[in-house]
């Protein structure tokens, strides 16, 4: 994802989304947590109760999970570059 400053980005992680995609440090391309309990707070916020454990062997395979993180990629990378 890269360093929330884009310009920053583009000096230490310059394949990161951020440094390829973001126009400002205000229009920073993705929105990531700082950490781990803020990630917990904010997967509740927008999914409800759902679990944040490990992946188990009955768990769906990874191809499923990883859906909604694609389409939400490629929103994000088409209006980033319209």
């Amino acid at each position: 994802m890269g360093p929330s400053d884009p310009d920053k980005a583009k000096e230490i992680s310059p394949q990161s989304l951020r440094a390829r995609f973001a126009a400002d440090i205000l229009h920073n391309s993705v929105h990531g947590s700082s950490n781990e309990q803020h990630a917990e707070e904010k997967i509740q916020f927008i999914f409800g109760d759902i679990s944040t454990d490990v992946p188990t062997a009955s768990s769906p395979p990874l191809s499923d999970r990883l859906n909604c993180c694609k389409e939400t990629l490629n929103h994000v990378t088409d209006s980033a570059s319209h």
